[in-house]
Order: C-alpha cells, then structure tokens, then sequence
C-alpha cells in the first residue's frame, strides 16, 4: 500500500512537471519539483528492496541515475525480470518515458487530472509542503497570473514563517504600492513571525528613504545564491538554510570590505555594486561584481587576509561569518564543490599575476 502511495506521488509530481512546461514555471520551483520527485523515487526503492530483499534495487537505483545508457538499460531489465506484472506495469513508465506513456497511466489507470499552468500553479501555491507552495506563489506574480493577491492572502495566514515572509515579498514586487505598504504595515506589527515583522520593518525603513537596493526576502536570497557559483550544486530548498545565515550589509565608496593582514572572519556575496581588489606592493588585481564571492579564502585556511576590498560604488552584499560557513559545509557537502571552483579559479587568477610580480622584482 506504501508503495502504491510513493509511486502515486511520482507520478502526481511528473504530471505536474509536464503541466508547467520546461517555460511555464520559476526557475525555484522546477528545483523543488524535481527534488520532490527525487525522493520519492528514493523511498519507492526503498520500499522495493524491502519487498524484494533478493535484488540490489539500491545498485539498481544507482544505475538508473546513471549517465551511462547500457547501465541504465541493464537496470531496467534486472527490474523487468523482478517485478510483478502490475508493478512494473506502472513503475518503469514512470522511470523510462516517454511522457505519452506516462501520462496514460497517470490519467486513465490512477485518475490524476491534467491542469492549465496557471490552475497548476494555483494548486501549489496551497501546497501542504512549504517550500513548493513559496515558489510556486512567487511563480504567480512574475508570470502575471490573475487572483495573486487571494493566494498572497491565504498564504499570510498559514502558520509557518518562511511562506509568510515570501507572501510579503511577493506583495511588496507584484501588487499595488497601497496593497504592498498594508500588508507590510500589518505584518511589521506582528509578534507571532519575528522573522516576518523583523523583514517587513526592513522594507518599510528602506522604502522611505528611496534606497537603490531593498532588502531581501530569504526567498529572494535562495533565488539569488543560485546563480552564485559557490552554491550552484545545492538544491533550493537547502539553500534555505544558507540564506537565513547571511546578514545583508552595505558599503559607501571607498569604504573598505577586507584588509590584507586581518584575520578573516567572514565572506561577502556581493549582490550590487563593484569592488576592486588590490595586493600590497602590487597595486590592483582584479576587479569584482554580482554574485562574485571575496574573502573565502581566508576564512578557508584561516590565515591573515591575502588582498584589501574596498568598495568602487555603493555596495550591497550579503555576508557569512566564519563558524556558520563551517557549519554548512558539513551539513552541506555540495557546498563543498562550490568551495573547489572557487579556489580554482582564485589560483587562475594568481597564476595570471605571477609573470606581472615577477617583472616588477
């Protein structure tokens, strides 16, 4: 019965992909689509090596993420001699495609209705499960979709904090000025949601003073740390995590961000603005943008900072401290990646110098 529950769950999720369109949906969303359907195929193998303890479906599951054609045909060869007929009549549909033959099954023989990619949309914005229902509400507003302003509501009134605080954001880029500043209005007087009312007294306090930069949500931090190389391998709904660690900070121009010497204590993700990067006896070395990380290095090896950061124009970045950074990294072993193309390319960077030092000794 557990089984036929997971295997519903996939298909449900896969009908929905297919309803949304490689187009249709935010990019966040997609993410937490497929990171849904991910685990479901985990637990329907799980379920399947307790059924049958006498096959290796965990190899087999392996092999059917694999790149390689012939393993993924073996496994599902293994899996066609192993299972029962109406098992395997409904799973590798599910794992092989094509989307036609998926979608009989979904339709006809489990009932699972097709939908619009707006009415798709509409579903999950009320999705149980938080962090779908937050992209998908996001969704909403950037495709334009109607009765946004219903969802932003219903959503204000569940109780967990990360989906409220998306509902306001939402509020504050796709409503109205006056329906943005009442909902922010309310919710900065709430006691419930310190995260909520400590986000919107942020937006109010930023929008009377006309900043270029407002603050942001954690949902629009996860969008933006997507499209940083260091978190490229990590999936949304993680990225959660690492989104809530960062403190958002700014800097005037020719304000410094790091000093060569100091001991290094945190990194910086720049979200606007630009910087320059210089090397004491050297002078300027590279000049730095958007989503570009500084500073990583030293809380890395935890030696005296290697260049000074100073700010060319108003900057805004977001900033994680040393003890958090190691914390993700063991809780996060992608982040890990991240952490490899960044060094490769600072030592591209360095060997790029070299020729330039070793003249001017």
């Amino acid at each position: 019965d557990r089984l036929e529950q997971e295997m519903r769950l996939a298909y449900a999720t896969a009908v929905a992909q297919i309803d949304l369109g490689p187009n249709g949906t935010h990019l966040l969303l997609a993410d937490a689509l497929a990171q849904r359907q991910r685990f479901a195929y985990d637990r329907v193998f799980y379920l399947l090596g307790l059924l049958y303890p006498q096959s290796n479906m965990a190899e087999i599951r392996f092999s059917l993420q694999s790149g390689d054609p012939r393993r993924r045909a073996n496994a599902t060869e293994l899996l066609d001699a192993t299972l029962a007929r109406s098992l395997k009549n409904h799973l590798l549909p599910l794992l092989e495609g094509p989307d036609e033959h998926l979608l009989s099954v979904a339709t006809q023989e489990l009932g699972l209705p097709r939908l619009t990619a707006a009415a798709r949309l509409h579903e999950l914005a009320t999705d149980s499960d938080t962090w779908p229902a937050a992209c998908a509400l996001y969704a909403l507003g950037e495709n334009n979709y109607a009765h946004l302003e219903k969802y932003i509501a219903v959503a204000l009134q569940r109780d967990d904090a990360l989906l409220r605080e998306t509902a306001v954001a939402a509020a504050c880029r796709f409503l109205s000025p006056p329906a943005c500043r009442e909902i922010l209005e309310e919710q900065a007087a709430s006691v419930t949601y310190p995260s909520v009312r400590d986000y919107a007294q942020r937006r109010l306090a930023f929008a009377g003073k006309g900043a270029k930069i407002m603050p942001l949500s954690t949902f629009e931090r996860v969008l933006f740390l997507r499209g940083v190389d260091l978190f490229r391998d990590i999936s949304g709904e993680d990225l959660v995590h690492i989104a809530q660690v960062c403190d958002e900070v700014t800097f005037a121009p020719g304000q410094r961000l790091i000093t060569q010497g100091d001991i290094g204590d945190c990194l910086y993700i720049l979200v606007d603005g630009s910087i320059v990067v210089e090397v004491n006896d050297v002078g300027e070395i590279n000049r730095q943008g958007p989503r570009e990380v500084v500073g990583e290095m030293a809380i890395i090896s935890q030696k005296p900072r290697s260049a000074t950061c100073t700010a060319l124009t108003d900057i805004t970045a977001l900033r994680i401290f040393h003890e958090d950074f190691w914390d993700l990294l063991s809780e996060k072993p992608a982040l890990s990646m991240g952490v490899i193309r960044v060094l490769s390319s600072r030592l591209h960077q360095r060997l790029e110098l070299l020729p330039q030092v070793m003249k001017e000794m």
